[in-house]
């Protein structure tokens, strides 16, 4: 969504996003929850003898976890609620230093949009697919923050190059 904005497909990510978290996050009980995104929680059992060499992947040992932390105060998920918890993941990122163990250029530009005031307008354009209703009603109330939004979106575009990308396994120990 990020590279390529207001098309068909953008659309389509936006539904997949939402829809994304409402699976990956389930409440359990009042007091506890399940959240499973990754596909790879696989931990070799041999690494388990030396604490030292144990490598987690980085969705359960760090993505997941941190989620965890950003929802605490929720209850359910719709697009207000991801955009507090897509913006305290943000802030407890940077905030742990986890930027410099874990560099992700996605991570650093939605930091970005943070430091410019525009993160929620951000997490509702992103989500909006998914919960239009929920969006079309923040937007009546924040016109002036989507729209101020629009116009640094459009004058500061994520960078991905051979300095700033990331791919699945570039937290795999060489």
């Amino acid at each position: 969504m990020n590279l390529e904005r207001g098309s068909k497909r953008t659309q389509e990510i936006s539904k997949l996003l939402f829809n994304t978290y409402k699976s990956g996050i389930e409440f359990t009980s009042d007091t506890s929850l399940n959240i499973s995104f990754s596909k790879n929680s696989t931990i070799d059992v041999g690494d388990l003898k030396d604490p030292k060499k144990l490598k987690l992947p980085f969705g359960i040992g760090l993505y997941e976890p941190l989620i965890g932390m950003s929802i605490v105060t929720e209850k359910n998920i719709d697009i207000n609620s991801l955009d507090r918890i897509r913006t305290n993941f943000v802030e407890a990122y940077f905030k742990n230093g986890n930027n410099k163990k874990y560099p992700n250029v996605l991570f650093d530009y939605q930091n970005e949009v943070l430091k410019a005031g525009h993160l929620e307008a951000y997490n509702h354009w992103i989500l909006m697919k998914g919960d239009e209703e929920g969006f079309d009603k923040w937007i009546s109330a924040n016109k002036d923050k989507y729209d101020s939004f629009v116009t640094w979106f459009s004058k500061n575009q994520i960078t991905i190059d051979g300095n700033h990308k990331f791919y699945s396994w570039q937290y795999q120990e060489k």
